[in-house]
């Protein structure tokens, strides 16, 4: 990831400052950072010889020309005859762009650290946003287009920022609007199911195609849910030689025995991080600031330390993973009809709900359907923070549930068919029937049908996680038992309580947040101490 930074002084002339700064072009500078997956579909289309030529063709006149881009980048763009910028992310907003506008001053960049840098500078303002606070301690992230900044907002899905430097003008629009794809009630299940298996197979072959022409290795994410295996298995039916695997996760635990297997299967090169710890939790300030302080720095850790453990993980280009599938092909809808969204589906920790339910009411009214209000908040605003995470470790994570076309035509898939993974289930049995002769770690049973995933989910799972349970073996009920090595890890109780006591005076602004993380430090369980310590870390480093 390089780092980029803005700054307009509408106040004075020659107002413009921008970083990285070669200005090869009197007329036009580009900043481009990330990856382009479908570059060389692009440079083709539209006849140029390298990607910058594309995007500087087109954004001087098409700024919905974005849409048409796949991958992982954001950036800035100046037209210097026209006195215009602009300022764009990929459609999932895993690469990041904060901004804040005071007194005639704008300034962006692609870390919020950045910005209450250059906020401190220009003796600007800086106020903490406790409803963002309150929303990490509850929900475990922060919500839509907000950060613990008050005067700091970011880029959020499909957005961009249009400059007019003439007119002294800062508008934030969208390149796409997700919220206008309906539900297509006239295709069958049939119809469906085979046009988004062509879309699916079109975003692998642009993965892995990108592997293939930089001369690179693929790497990808097996573990044992349904995601991960459906990248794997169509990539090879496409012909891609799937040269390295890795799946993290406790001993022996299904996504371990159900991943080995299918790489044995396979006879797909694997590598398995087992944790039989978590001091790598301890970095808190380090992993808070890799996720910008807008989640739980706990839902990455476990992923930047399975990273740390392969050797030369920068060597590979990009990490395929299957990311966000099961949620946009079922599990954001609750039922067969269209609803509007329940704002509970949100909570990780109820203690402080009260204090919340307001404010992720006044979000969650904005939209029609559940579906879309889940997946920007919590795809997209906490899953998929182990993007930057890989961005950390010089490397890129894709999804082909990314690929804007793959969204869409999910998007228009009707709850009737989604709900409870008939559509998902009803895909993989008649495009990769090989992805269902192994179990999902979700229910304990192949992935069939709707009744098999019924009783695995209500009998065969509840069965495994009450009988452990009982002779007190929490170690063996999950992917990563946070709470059964906490208790048993001394040294990191240690850790945390220190770092609480040292750091619980920042909230020495608000006597009420202050009261009610003192209790539910003290009381709650170990998720909900480690929201609070991601709270006070953002207060630590940003004030």
């Amino acid at each position: 990831m390089r780092d980029f930074l803005l700054h307009i002084d509408f106040n004075i002339e020659n107002n413009l400052y921008f970083s990285p700064n070669s200005k090869e072009d009197e007329d036009y500078h580009l900043f481009l950072d990330g990856i382009i997956l479908n570059k060389k579909q692009l440079i083709n289309s539209y006849s140029k010889k390298n990607i910058d030529e594309v995007f500087k063709s087109q954004l001087s006149e098409n700024f919905s020309f974005l849409d048409k881009v796949y991958g992982e980048f954001n950036g800035f763009f100046i037209d210097f005859r026209k006195k215009k910028v602009l300022i764009f992310i990929n459609h999932q907003a895993t690469r990041k762009v904060f901004y804040t506008y005071q007194k005639g001053v704008f300034i962006c960049a692609n870390s919020i650290h950045k910005i209450t840098t250059k906020i401190e500078e220009n003796q600007l303002k800086k106020t903490v946003d406790v409803n963002s606070l309150y929303s990490l301690l509850s929900v475990g992230n922060v919500l839509e287009n907000n950060t613990i900044v008050n005067e700091i907002k970011r880029l959020h899905s499909c957005e961009y920022i249009e400059i007019d430097l003439y007119k002294k003008d800062i508008s934030i629009r969208s390149y796409f609007d997700l919220s206008s794809i309906n539900y297509d009630e006239n295709k069958t299940l049939d119809t469906f199911t085979d046009e988004f298996n062509e879309v699916f197979k079109n975003a692998i072959s642009q993965e892995y195609s990108y592997d293939v022409d930089k001369n690179k290795k693929s790497f990808s994410l097996l573990s044992g849910g349904l995601d991960s295996r459906v990248n794997i298995m169509m990539a090879r039916k496409l012909g891609f030689t799937i040269n390295q695997t890795m799946c993290f996760s406790q001993k022996d635990y299904f996504d371990h025995s159900i991943s080995k297997k299918i790489a044995s299967d396979f006879k797909i090169p694997y590598l398995f991080i087992p944790f039989d710890s978590i001091d790598f939790v301890k970095d808190i300030d380090k992993l808070s600031k890799e996720n910008e302080f807008l989640s739980n720095f706990l839902g990455s850790s476990h992923f930047d330390y399975a990273l740390s453990q392969v050797e030369k993980i920068n060597s590979y280009t990009i990490i395929h993973s299957g990311q966000i599938g099961d949620g946009i092909l079922g599990s954001f809808v609750s039922s067969k009809k269209v609803n509007l969204p329940n704002i509970e589906r949100l909570f990780n920790s109820h203690q402080l709900k009260h204090k919340v339910k307001n404010y992720l009411e006044n979000y969650s009214e904005k939209y029609e359907k559940e579906e879309l209000f889940l997946l920007k908040n919590l795809a997209f605003n906490r899953t998929l923070s182990g993007s930057h995470i890989s961005e950390s470790h010089n490397t890129t994570l894709v999804s082909p549930f990314f690929h804007p076309e793959v969204m869409k035509l999910a998007l228009s898939i009707p709850p009737k068919y989604k709900f409870n993974h008939r559509f998902y289930f009803y895909w993989i049995n008649k495009h990769l029937p090989e992805a269902t002769k192994y179990i999902w770690e979700s229910t304990l049973l192949p992935p069939k049908n709707t009744f098999t995933k019924h009783f695995g989910e209500q009998i065969l799972k509840r069965i495994h996680k009450y009988s452990w349970l009982a002779i007190n073996r929490t170690d063996k009920i999950s992917m990563v038992p946070y709470e059964y090595y906490f208790k048993k890890n001394k040294s990191l109780q240690m850790h945390f309580n220190a770092y609480f006591e040292n750091s619980i005076d920042k909230l020495d602004f608000n006597q009420e947040i202050k009261s009610d993380v003192l209790r539910l430090f003290n009381d709650g369980n170990f998720y909900e101490k480690t929201m609070i310590l991601t709270v006070l870390s953002s207060l630590n480093t940003l004030f």
